[in-house]
C-alpha cells in the first residue's frame, strides 16, 4: 500500500511541499537548512516551535477517516485504513506479577506500521495549508516534518494568527497540544510591553535555544558547536556503555557496533556542519573518532592513521566532505516543491544556504562521461566514485604498515579483510597489522623488539608459487615487509597463525 499511499500522480497523496516527512525528495536536513536560512538571514521575527502531546496515539478513528475522504481517496483503500486503525481494543498489563483488568483502546494509528506516518501526514495537510495561505514569499510561513511543526512569523500579528488558526484545527480534529514544550525564539528580544503569543490562551515559552530535528536552535539559525558537544557527549556515553558491556567482543565485532549506532551519533548533520567552515570542530569530532577506533582494538591512541587505514577509514575532514558531497546529489534531486531548491537559487553569496549551489566534488562526478539519469542508479555510481576517492587517499598513506594492506586484502568497503579472520586469531593477526606485536620482549640478538629485527626470527617457508608472488610484492614495499604480512594479505589465516605462535614461542625463549 505504500507505493500507492506516496505516489503524487493520486490526488488525494498529494502533501502540500511544507510537510517534509517520510517523503521522497524531503530531509530532516534539508528542513533545517530552512530554518537556519530564515533565522540567519532574520527574514522573520519569531520562530515558533509546535508539540503535539502523543501525536500518533490520539488520533481518533473518526477524524482520520473524516480526513482521508475529503482528500478522495478511494472507498477501498479507507476500509483498508479503518481496518488497521484501533477501534474497540483492549489489553492488559502484568504488574508486580499480576494482571491488570482489561484497558480499553480505542484511538491511536496502527503501531508500528509504515504507513502510520503517510496517514498522518494526510491528516494534518489542511492544517499545513491554511498556515501557508498567506505566505508571499518563497519562504513558507510554517514547516513540518510529520508532527513537528516550526511557524515562521514576520510579525507578532502573523504570528499569533497562525497560532489561533493551529489551536482551531486540533479542536477540530481532536489533537492536544503539549505547551510546555512547544517554544519561541524572538530573533530580537522583545519589547517591554509586547504581547505574548499564546496557544490554548496558554503564553507559548520564550527559549534561547530549542532542538528542533536534532538540531539545536538559537536566534542567530543552528548552534553548531553546541551540536557537536552534544554528539560528542552522546557517542561518548554510549562508548562508554558498550567498553563495560563488550569487553569480551571480537574487533570485528567492534566495528560493527561503531558503524551501526556510534557513527550514525558523530555523523548526524554532517552536511549542514561542514559549510560552516569551523576547523575546531572537525577537531573534537576528530578525537571520538580516535578514541573508538582505539576500541575497536583495545588499544591506545598513540598511532590513530595505523588505525584508521586498517578500517579503510578517513579523516573526519574528508568523510564530511563526502557526505557533504553526496548531499549535493540530494539537493540536485530532490522534490521540485521543496522551499529549499528556490531559496538557494535566489539566495546571495554572503548567505549561509548559498554554499549548496554546488560542490567541488560533485562537480568532478558529474564530468563522468554516460552517467545514469536514474536517482537510484546515480547514488550507486556517486557512492563508487566516492570509494574511489577513498581508496586513492590510503593508497598516499604515510604510514607504512597501511601501505603493506593492497587493496586485494581489502574489502569492497576498504575494510582489511584481517578483521574479518576466525574469532581465534583476530586479535593476534590485528596486533601485527598495528605493529605492537612482541611489543617489549627482547630479540635473539639481545636488543629490543621491532620489526627490523624480522630477519632474527625462523624462516617462513613458503611454496614455489607462494614465494614467487611474495618478491612481487617485497618490491613495493619496505624491507620490514614480511611473509606474514604476506600470508595476511592472501588470507592464509592457519599458516600465518603458526608463524605468530612459533615466533611467540621462540622469543619468549629468550
Amino acid at each position: 500500500m505504500l507505493p500507492v499511499f506516496t505516489n503524487s500522480q493520486y490526488i488525494f497523496a498529494q502533501l502540500h511541499p511544507a510537510q517534509a516527512g517520510f517523503r521522497k525528495g524531503y530531509s530532516t536536513l534539508t528542513r533545517a537548512a530552512i530554518c537556519y536560512h530564515a533565522l540567519s538571514t532574520k527574514s522573520i521575527h519569531w520562530a515558533i516551535f509546535l508539540d503535539f502531546k502523543s501525536a500518533y496515539d490520539v488520533t481518533t478513528e473518526k477524524n482520520i477517516m473524516n480526513s482521508l475522504q475529503q482528500r478522495g481517496m478511494p472507498i477501498q483503500l479507507q476500509y483498508l485504513v479503518h481496518s488497521l486503525m484501533f477501534q474497540n481494543g483492549a489489553f492488559q498489563l502484568v504488574v508486580n506479577d499480576q494482571l491488570s483488568q482489561s484497558i480499553h483502546r480505542n484511538c491511536g494509528l496502527p503501531q508500528g506500521s509504515p504507513l502510520s506516518p503517510i496517514i498522518f501526514d494526510m491528516f494534518v495537510d489542511s492544517l499545513i495549508h491554511e498556515l501557508n495561505q498567506d505566505s508571499s514569499t518563497d519562504l513558507p510561513s510554517c514547516l513540518f516534518f510529520a508532527d513537528d511543526g516550526l511557524l515562521l512569523a514576520q510579525t507578532e500579528k502573523h504570528g499569533q494568527k497562525m497560532l489561533s488558526i493551529a489551536e482551531r484545527w486540533a479542536k477540530d480534529n481532536g489533537m492536544i497540544y503539549n505547551i510546555s514544550k512547544c517554544g519561541v525564539i524572538y530573533i530580537n528580544p522583545p519589547t517591554v510591553g509586547e504581547n505574548l503569543l499564546t496557544l490554548s490562551n496558554n503564553p507559548i515559552p520564550i527559549v534561547s535555544t530549542y532542538k528542533y530535528l536534532g538540531f539545536p536552535i538559537i536566534s542567530q539559525g543552528i548552534d553548531f558547536t553546541t551540536h557537536i558537544q552534544n554528539q560528542i557527549t552522546s557517542t561518548s556515553s554510549f562508548l562508554k556503555f558498550v567498553q563495560v558491556q563488550c569487553s569480551e567482543w571480537t574487533p570485528y565485532t567492534r566495528y560493527i557496533i561503531y558503524n551501526t549506532f556510534l557513527r550514525p551519533k558523530l555523523e548526524y548533520g554532517a552536511p549542514l556542519t561542514f559549510e560552516c567552515k569551523d576547523s575546531s570542530l572537525f577537531e573534537s569530532l576528530q578525537n571520538i573518532q580516535n578514541t573508538s577506533f582505539a576500541w575497536i582494538f583495545n588499544s591506545n591512541v598513540k598511532r590513530p592513521n595505523v588505525l584508521q587505514g586498517i578500517l579503510g577509514a578517513l579523516p573526519i575532514h574528508i568523510r564530511f566532505s563526502h557526505l557533504r558531497t553526496s548531499f549535493q546529489l540530494h539537493l540536485s534531486h530532490s522534490n521540485k516543491g521543496n522551499p529549499l531548491q528556490k531559496l538557494i537559487q535566489t539566495s546571495k553569496s554572503n548567505q549561509y544556504i548559498h554554499a549548496f549551489k554546488s560542490n567541488r566534488l560533485y562537480s568532478q562526478f558529474l564530468s563522468i562521461p554516460e552517467l545514469p539519469s536514474s536517482y537510484q542508479l546515480l547514488k550507486v555510481k556517486l557512492s563508487n566514485f566516492l570509494l574511489s576517492e577513498r581508496s586513492a587517499i590510503l593508497s598516499k598513506s604515510t604510514s607504512i604498515l597501511v601501505n603493506y594492506i593492497p587493496l586485494t586484502a581489502r574489502t569492497d568497503a576498504l575494510l582489511d579483510e584481517t578483521l574479518k579472520s576466525p574469532i581465534q586469531f583476530q586479535r593476534k593477526f590485528l596486533t601485527w597489522r598495528r605493529g605492537t606485536m612482541f611489543y617489549g620482549m627482547k630479540c635473539v640478538c639481545n636488543q629490543s623488539w621491532t620489526r627490523r629485527h624480522i630477519p632474527c626470527l625462523p624462516e617462513i617457508s613458503l611454496t614455489f608459487e607462494l614465494d614467487v608472488k611474495f618478491n612481487q610484492s617485497l618490491k613495493e614495499h619496505s624491507q620490514n615487509f614480511s611473509k606474514l604480512d604476506f600470508l595476511l594479505n592472501i588470507q592464509a589465516w592457519d599458516e600465518a597463525a603458526k608463524v605468530l605462535d612459533s615466533w611467540q614461542t621462540f622469543l619468549s625463549k629468550k
